[in-house]
Parts: structure tokens; C-alpha cells; sequence
């Protein structure tokens, strides 16, 4: 299968710089390029069957593991035709991507630590107050712990989770 990854204005305006072509098939593929991308577009045609321009794009989509989006954190080599696909992810974006992620992710957490506080709040139990808004600051902080903010391995960011970095 071949898709095709292109330079979209569009997309750089949302915080984007590329988009992605997935041809269906009702037109050929030199059609589909045509009708769908932009003029003066830099684009790469890619091939899943190679093993190197599918691991390419493996790196910035969600897995069952990462469920992160890392898509606009992607710089590729699309204005040099030449070379094969190769993909580099901006750290300091693909960083405020992952904090964001985290910020979204302890909404839920922090709900339940409110409610939890309320109820120690209700019997006047001191010591569970305060074990509970030092959960609480926890999650607050895990947009800057070291641990991102430190990264400079875009591998090592991806192994992070939500789940890790609440409980360690």
C-alpha cells in the first residue's frame, strides 16, 4: 500500500506541517496525487511494504501502548525529493504534545481527588486532607517533571505514560 505525505498550509496553520494521503482506490494513484494535493506541495510517496518507510511513519502515530499523536511534532526531509522518507521529531513540540496529553489524562484523577477531599473535608479528617492534596499537586506537576522536561530521546518519551508518572 502507498500513501503520500505532503506540506499543507492548511495544516501548518492548525500547528501542523504535513498531511497525509490515504488514495482509496477510486481514482489511480496518479489521479488521486493530482486532485488531492496542493500546488506546489512538496510531497513523498510511501511505501508501507518497505520496512524503513513504514517504521518512518510508526513513529509519530498512536499505539496501544502510546496513545499520543506526535503528527505535528514531525519535521521530514520533504523538500528533497531525492532521499528517501525520513522523518525527525521536534523534541521541545513532541514534549508539549506529551504534557498536554498528561494535563487531559489527570482531569479525571483530580475529579476524584476532589470528591475524596470533600468527604475528608465533611468528617474533618486533617491527615487525609493533606495525603490527598499532595496526590493532588502530584498530578499538577506532571507536565514538568524532569523526566520530560529532560528528554531529549523522542524513544525514551514514548515509553513515558500517564500511568508510570502518577505512580513513580
Amino acid at each position: 500500500m502507498k500513501l503520500v505525505v505532503y506540506s499543507n498550509d492548511n495544516v501548518r496553520d492548525s500547528g501542523g506541517s504535513f498531511a497525509v494521503l490515504v488514495p482509496t482506490g477510486e481514482l489511480s494513484f496518479e489521479a488521486t496525487l493530482a486532485k488531492d494535493i496542493p500546488a506546489g506541495s512538496e510531497y513523498k510517496i510511501v511505501n508501507l511494504e518497505n520496512a524503513s518507510e513504514l517504521e518512518e511513519m510508526r513513529k509519530i502515530f498512536p499505539t496501544e501502548t502510546q496513545p499520543v499523536s506526535y503528527f505535528s511534532a514531525w519535521v521530514s526531509n520533504l523538500n528533497n525529493s531525492e532521499t528517501p522518507i525520513a522523518f525527525s521529531i521536534d523534541m521541545d513540540k513532541a514534549k508539549q504534545i506529551f504534557a498536554d496529553h498528561l494535563r487531559t489524562k489527570r482531569a479525571k484523577d483530580l475529579a476524584a481527588l476532589d470528591i475524596e477531599y470533600q468527604k475528608a473535608d465533611e468528617v474533618g479528617d486533617v491527615a487525609l486532607k493533606a495525603t490527598i492534596a499532595t496526590k493532588k499537586q502530584k498530578l499538577r506537576d506532571l507536565p514538568s517533571d524532569t523526566r520530560i522536561v529532560n528528554c531529549t530521546d523522542f524513544d525514551t518519551l514514548k515509553t513515558l505514560t500517564y500511568e508510570f508518572l502518577r505512580d513513580n
